[in-house]
């Protein structure tokens, strides 16, 4: 064990952390601004007039007016005090708090790289994150700060791999060949990517590289082939499909997996002369062990799958933070069936459509995941029992189409889903995969 830390603790140099550091602000900064750009801080947060929250969490909600602006300006200002260097830990942790409390306010915007966003930053907020924006010689951290980070990453890239060994992916080519078909009109490559041939490859391809990548980035040897075949096939993602600003997340955070002195080496300066001796402070043992504990628990909470019956891209339970990236090409349609009795004692039935209650991109989320379909039954019943109506029942009729296959329904019609308690276990309530 000594020997362990020791080795955990033996100085490194802190040009690459401050690197990424620096690129991961970076991009930070363009992701707010892009979001403010969009006005989503509106549409999305404030303008819903119901939220889907994630467990735990319903007491989280967008700030009014005009506080609101006022966070994602603060955020943006978080952003860019990473990406100089200026206080660099509570710059990184005051922006981590501001960006979770945003991707808290609604489970219907979760995106993975959100959630890699928030992991990134708590990170960069713990670690010994060196100041400036300009390397300083001499400067160093220690091993495992780095070694946190690349573990960190390795996960997500690892687990994103290892959840494509299935047959969709691998078999069917779903659903890339969906989603390749709408570029069947580009000229000259077009029906290349509407092929079978494209899909198949590109899928095969795609679990390879996420399996492997960390593991080439850190050999020396195919570290410049590695990371350029990481920017041809994340900057092809990005022209290819809406993944947003993740596709630049993954290209900075590629870097923390190269030598930890490569900025120094790729803009050395001839007269720099020998660097002083590098010395760390001990690092305490409880900070290793919470990192130990973060880790574990980054490793586990994508395995809590098995907890649940059922295929998990179906049933979406355990779907979320996972790294479940690109495994699915869903549509569906949802109508909720009120029973209630009104105040002269008749029972009436009626229709509740979801495009009176919720926004367009609630609207697209809703009627693929089980969870958020049960929260807007819960919150018509209780809509409907503010109006004077007793004894209030809904059930739902929800059909979803998943990878190609024809509708199916999703949810058992005959259970009043708005008295079904809200829980972390299994739903009962959805139906299995066709």
């Amino acid at each position: 064990m000594d020997r362990t830390l020791a080795w955990l603790n033996e100085p490194e140099d802190a040009a690459g952390l401050r690197a990424f550091r620096s690129l991961f602000g970076g991009v930070m900064v363009f992701a707010v601004l892009r979001f403010l750009a969009y006005d989503w801080d509106q549409s999305l947060l404030a303008a819903p007039t119901f939220h889907f929250s994630y467990p735990g969490f319903d007491w989280v909600g967008p700030l009014p007016a005009p506080w609101l602006e006022v966070q994602f300006g603060v955020m943006a200002l978080a952003a860019v005090a990473v990406m100089v260097g200026f206080h660099p830990r509570k710059a990184a942790a005051l922006f981590a708090v501001l960006f979770t409390w945003a991707e808290l306010i609604d489970a219907a915007t979760y995106l993975n790289h959100y959630y890699l966003i928030s992991v990134l930053a708590t990170l960069l907020a713990l670690l010994p994150t060196p100041a400036g924006f300009s390397d300083r010689r001499g400067s160093v951290v220690p091993r495992w700060a780095t070694l946190c980070l690349r573990l960190q990453v390795g996960i997500v890239y690892v687990y994103a791999g290892l959840w494509k060994f299935d047959g969709d992916w691998l078999l069917r080519a779903e659903p890339l060949r969906t989603w390749l078909q709408a570029y069947a009109h580009w000229p000259v490559v077009g029906p290349l990517l509407d092929s079978d041939l494209a899909a198949h490859a590109m899928s095969l391809f795609g679990a390879a590289f996420d399996l492997t990548i960390p593991l080439w980035l850190s050999w020396r040897r195919s570290r410049p082939v590695a990371y350029v075949v990481a920017v041809v096939f994340h900057v092809t993602i990005w022209l290819l499909f809406p993944v947003g600003v993740f596709s630049w997340v993954m290209l900075a955070s590629a870097t923390i997996f190269w030598g930890p002195s490569w900025p120094r080496t790729l803009f050395a300066r001839p007269t720099e002369g020998p660097s002083p001796a590098p010395r760390t402070r001990p690092t305490p043992g409880w900070i290793l062990g919470l990192l130990a504990l973060w880790l574990t628990a980054q490793v586990l909470i994508p395995a809590r799958f098995l907890l649940y019956p059922g295929k998990t891209n179906w049933t979406e339970e355990g779907f979320r933070f996972a790294w479940r990236v690109m495994l699915v090409e869903k549509t569906g349609y949802v109508l909720f069936r009120v029973r209630s009795q009104g105040p002269d004692g008749r029972i009436t039935e009626r229709r509740v459509y979801p495009s009176t209650l919720l926004t367009p991109l609630q609207l697209r989320q809703l009627p693929t995941q089980p969870d958020l379909i049960h929260q807007l039954a819960r919150h018509v019943r209780h809509d409907a029992e503010a109006a004077g109506e007793t004894a209030v029942s809904v059930h739902v009729d929800a059909f979803v189409s998943w990878n190609g296959r024809p509708s199916a329904r999703l949810i058992d019609p005959t259970v009043d889903l708005a008295a079904q308690p809200r829980c972390l276990g299994p739903a009962p309530w959805i139906l299995p995969a066709p």
